[in-house]
């Protein structure tokens, strides 16, 4: 017979020791997990993993079933990595080791998996741990909480203490970093998908509508899937620390939007058409006016990146992102296609750019690693 684990606690509580362990080997590898994501250092982690069962265990009669066991025991697993965190002073450094894959930790039971299947899987680990921990903390425990451990957002907001609109609110990251929102369907605002409304005043620059279709190999609209874009203003300037090059901010446009596709698989932006930029890839080097595209699956990790050029770009011939394509089909799969049917007289010019996720007419995606503005 399965207990619940309340019904384990009450065991416990009438002095069943072996209910207690049974909670122990059912929480141990979530609650070490949970540690070691938001602290990012394996004998600490097991140190709090540790402790938390220790209080659960002290504190037990003091468990009223109001919350789940479970949500009691994340609220003392969180509490132990922040007093960690103000203890040591620093901030986390998450650096999964060679022997550790965390999505299998968090997994309680899953089907066996091809040797190609853990390989990407334990790559994608490395991928996903980089991002996480360039993320604030409140973010990063949020997303740890929801992706990997399934919670609710009702049940985060009860954990970290914060109202239910704040931990579903996305929040761009404050490094510059690039498309940095990790969202879900919930989450998408009235004007997510329109840059040009997103302040009181508008942004400088020509009005353009972007719309396309999320296709699958097999030219199927792929649904409800969450497309992000960012992009420089029209003066070729991103809205981040880490871009100073002498062209003007614009008070009025962040350059970051998303939307989900519709029953189509199309998805809408309204936008302002961005300039060239410099960079130092080489002498004189300028970038071509480019829009960046994220697409997004049901859960935050499956991510893939590509970008939109502007047809008849007089740049194309030097820029080496664009020429590192050798199949000159696809490199025009990258461009965009201006589109007079989605122009709206005396607004906005129309492009259409169609993403493809796999087969013989795939978009071209980025290597997040050496993806550059």
């Amino acid at each position: 017979m399965t207990w619940s684990d309340e019904e384990l606690v009450t065991r416990s509580i009438g002095g069943d020791a072996d209910s207690f362990n049974q909670l122990v080997l059912r929480w141990e590898r979530p609650i070490y997990a949970l540690a070691y994501r938001v602290i990012g250092r394996e004998e600490d982690a097991r140190d709090v993993c540790q402790e938390t069962f220790l209080r659960a265990f002290r504190a037990l009669n003091g468990f009223r079933g109001q919350a789940k066991f479970s949500s009691w025991l994340y609220r003392i697993a969180l509490n132990l990595c922040r007093d960690w965190v103000r203890r040591e002073r620093r901030t986390p450094i998450v650096q999964a080791s060679e022997e550790i894959d965390l999505m299998e930790m968090v997994a309680v039971r899953e089907p066996s998996a091809s040797i190609e299947d853990l390989v990407a899987r334990k790559e994608l680990t490395r991928i996903v741990e980089r991002a996480m921990a360039r993320l604030p903390e409140e973010q990063r425990t949020a997303i740890i909480l929801k992706e990997y451990h399934e919670l609710t957002f009702q049940e985060i907001a009860d954990l970290v203490g914060d109202p239910i609109g704040e931990v579903a609110r996305p929040r761009p990251a404050d490094d510059g970093e690039r498309g940095a929102f990790f969202l879900g369907p919930g989450r998408i605002g009235e004007l997510d998908n329109d840059l040009t409304r997103q302040h009181a005043g508008e942004p400088q620059g020509q009005r353009i509508i972007v719309t396309g279709r999320l296709l699958d190999g097999d030219g199927r609209p792929v649904r409800n899937s969450l497309v992000e874009i960012w992009q420089a203003n029209t003066g070729g300037r991103y809205r981040h620390a880490l871009d100073r090059w002498p062209s003007p901010l614009d008070p009025n446009f962040d350059g970051v939007g998303r939307t989900l596709t519709d029953h189509d698989g199309r998805y809408e932006f309204t936008t302002i058409k961005p300039g060239a930029y410099p960079w130092k890839n080489h002498d004189n080097a300028w970038r071509p006016a480019h829009i960046h595209f994220s697409v997004f699956g049901s859960a935050f990790t499956q991510r893939l990146v590509t970008q939109m050029y502007f047809p008849d770009d007089p740049l194309f011939s030097q820029d080496p992102i664009f020429n590192s394509i050798p199949d000159e089909k696809a490199r025009q799969r990258m461009v965009s296609r201006f589109d007079l049917s989605r122009t709206v007289e005396q607004w906005a010019l129309g492009f259409e750019f169609d993403i493809v996720l796999r087969g013989r007419d795939a978009s071209v995606f980025d290597d997040e690693e050496e993806d550059d503005e």
